[in-house]
């Protein structure tokens, strides 16, 4: 849940600013997505032809332009010809003919298969950015071009079927778990929870319903409930919302383990781990805390590890310091 930054280390260490990133990513799909389109620019004709003319006079934006930017590009292209991509029969909304052939241009399917793999890897998002609950890892591959075993997937923040234009755009490809992925969907959500725009664990928090009866003892564990309270820039709805596309919820109070956990921990003195670890220290004043706690205790390390806002946050409510 912390917002994906640059520079990154990707998973074979070398780090690579956000340029660097960039540019390898236009370097392997500009070309043979602008060759696609000048092909469909050439059958095209009347408001298609308009249509994948812009999209070439946009692409280096369409590929990795920021949040921001895709969101006023693609709010353009609607104004202009969303019915050229998506028809409404029968209260649903079906891609056109011409949505699929824009899509094929743009090819997602074969650089997931691909490039993709490796930009993974370059940019080593560790933990679902949605939920924070589950690992993203990379996908390793072979040197024959055989894919191993999916372990994450590609969330399109804008979903490719609405805007095939936008399926290889670099910031709205969210590396993410499973879960998240198929309960998104197709949904649009406000921009501010792109995780590349804004950093979603600073827009709520985790707390126990109840805390004084889990403080006392009077509280099972099969009993432990929990809230989410949003904090100032985020409304109650939005935050609503966001839970019913993600479940966050839910998916936290299937870990009451990790909540009275937490809520222990905050009673358990600095200074006995401080001792009993000793020389294992070795200089990284960082280190007693994971050990004490079991995860990542500063806010900037929340990607680091499944499970770390959750249990930030009712460390936290449990030391009055939420």
């Amino acid at each position: 849940m912390n917002k994906i930054t640059f520079p990154r280390t990707g998973v074979n260490g070398k780090t690579q600013s956000k340029s660097e990133i960039e540019d390898l990513f236009l370097k392997n799909v500009k070309l043979g997505i602008g060759d696609r389109l000048k092909d469909e620019f050439h059958d095209a004709f009347g408001k298609e032809k308009d249509a994948v003319e812009w999209i070439l006079t946009n692409l280096d934006s369409l590929l990795i332009g920021e949040p921001e930017k895709l969101d006023e590009l693609r709010k353009e292209f609607d104004s202009e010809w969303s019915s050229l991509i998506r028809i409404r029969k029968k209260k649903k909304e079906y891609q056109t003919d011409f949505g699929k052939r824009i899509g094929d241009c743009f090819g997602y399917k074969k650089y997931r298969d691909g490039f993709l793999i490796e930009h993974g890897g370059n940019m080593n998002v560790k933990c679902c950015p949605y939920c924070n609950q589950q690992y993203t890892l990379y996908i390793e591959g072979d040197n024959k071009g055989k894919i191993g075993m999916a372990k994450f997937e590609y969330d399109h923040f804008w979903g490719k079927s609405e805007y095939p234009f936008l399926s290889m755009s670099m910031y709205n490809l969210i590396p993410s778990c499973p879960m998240c992925n198929y309960g998104k969907s197709t949904k649009i959500l406000p921009l501010k929870f792109n995780p590349y725009y804004q950093e979603i664990a600073e827009m709520f928090t985790y707390k126990v319903k109840s805390p004084a009866r889990l403080l006392l003892g009077g509280m099972k564990a099969d009993k432990v409930s929990l809230i989410l309270e949003p904090k100032e820039g985020t409304t109650r709805k939005e935050l609503d919302d966001y839970n019913d596309v993600f479940h966050i919820k839910a998916q936290a109070e299937r870990h009451k383990d990790v909540v009275i956990e937490a809520f222990s921990r905050a009673y358990v003195k600095k200074d006995h781990y401080s001792w009993t670890y000793g020389d294992l220290i070795d200089g990284d004043p960082t280190l007693v805390d994971r050990l004490r706690h079991g995860t990542y205790i500063r806010k900037e390390d929340i990607k680091r590890r499944p499970l770390t806002k959750l249990y930030q946050d009712i460390y936290n409510q449990a030391k009055g310091e939420d």
